[in-house]
Order: structure tokens, then sequence, then C-alpha cells
């Protein structure tokens, strides 16, 4: 079976498996990541269109501001809603962030996020039995330099030693590629949870689209970031 999505045009996601245990958890593992990485639009947040102008801009913060003020609105999500609503104020009412976000999608505070994988869950049980909760607040800086070189894979080793054992083994793998704004999001994310994936023996591979084509080709990869789980 192949399947083949995509979430908030950030990711774009396949699973080439037999319809097994196998098959749910590596589509679990999708839909978290998928979770984990989709950030809140900023105009969906104050409930304008992307083409607002100032005023309007101004109007629905304000409005919205009223309403989800922590001191009034007893809504026990009011202050994690307020503070989202401040954040897309503050980044939609200044031309120069507002320009940087529709290009690159980040708002100013996750520019102002230290660099770096993140926080984690610290186990696969946790992970898998704890109900989630290990996962934490993810950061989404930029990529630390070299940190998916330890991933990576010729075409050759992956042919004869990694995939014959997705028979027993499932393999996780990463599509990337140097100047890729949305792979700089998700990659602290992704980074943690394969290095979670093979301290517990599963098969984790990343793909850099331009200096392994073949590989990429092999794995049908053309679009970065990409996650391509295979279970044979």
């Amino acid at each position: 079976m192949e399947h083949s999505d995509s979430y908030s045009g950030v990711l774009n996601i396949q699973l080439k498996s037999r319809m097994n245990r196998h098959s749910f958890i590596i589509a679990l593992m999708f839909y978290i990541i998928a979770s984990l990485t989709a950030a809140e639009d900023l105009y969906d947040v104050l409930g304008i269109s992307k083409g607002a102008n100032s005023q309007e801009i101004k109007k629905a913060y304000k409005s919205l501001a009223r309403e989800w003020h922590p001191d009034k609105n007893k809504d026990p999500t009011a202050t994690d809603r307020f503070t989202k609503i401040n954040e897309a104020y503050e980044t939609l009412s200044d031309a120069e962030r507002r320009s940087n976000y529709d290009k690159y999608g980040y708002t100013s505070a996750q520019e102002q996020r230290p660099r770096g994988a993140g926080q984690g869950f610290h186990s696969f049980d946790e992970f898998f039995q704890g109900g989630f909760s290990g996962f934490g607040p993810f950061g989404f800086g930029g990529r630390e330099s070299g940190s998916m070189d330890r991933f990576l894979t010729t075409l050759q080793h992956y042919e004869t030693k990694q995939h014959p054992e997705t028979v027993r083994n499932p393999c996780f793998i990463y599509a990337y590629t140097d100047l890729c704004f949305n792979c700089m999001r998700i990659e602290p994310v992704v980074f943690k949870f394969m290095t979670e994936l093979e301290n517990v023996g599963m098969c984790v591979v990343a793909v850099h689209l331009r200096r392994s084509p073949g590989l990429a080709s092999h794995l049908r990869l053309y679009t970065a970031p990409s996650l391509l789980g295979v279970v044979s």
C-alpha cells in the first residue's frame, strides 16, 4: 500500500507497507509529527484574510484581546489563546515581520527560540504508553550544522543492508535539502524523533535530495521535506 498526503503545505508523507501492526506504528509516527509541526496560521488566529489591511488587523486584534484576556475570560485556554493573539498581532502589524512570515512561515517568537533539537520524550515506552505527554514543547529553530549527517546512507547500503531488514524492522526515512524553510521548521522534531527510534533499534535514514539523487530517486522522494515509512 502506498499513501501520500500533506499537512499544511509543510510535509509530504508516504507509507509503503503491508496492513499490519508495523503499518499502524508508522502511521502513528506520521500523525504525531504532523500534529507537532503544524503551526497555527496567524491570519486564522485573528480571523482575518491574508489580504487584510492594517486597520482590519488592529480591529480584529482589539476585539479578540478583549474577549480572551485572562482577567476577564475564565476559560482554561484563555491565557494560551491570548498569547497567540498577541503574537499574531505583533507579527502581522509589522510590515517587515509580516512579509517574512508570508514568505517563510516563521513568527517572531519562533525566530527567537534557541536552535537545536528541542525537548523530547525520554524513552520509546514513554512515547507509546505515556499518552505522548513526553514530547514537551518542541522548538522550531533552524538546522544545526551536520545534525542529520549521522542518519545519511548510500543507495547500496540501503538496498543491501537496511531494506531487507524491513521485513522485521520498519524503516523511517526523512528527506530534506538545503535552503528549505519548511525543513528547518520541522527538523528539530524529526531529528529528536529519529534519535529516539535509533536508540531502540529501529531503522532510520536521512536522504539529502541533492547529495543523494540516486537514493532519492529509488525511494521516489522528490520534494522536501518528506517522510517515508517502509515495511516489507
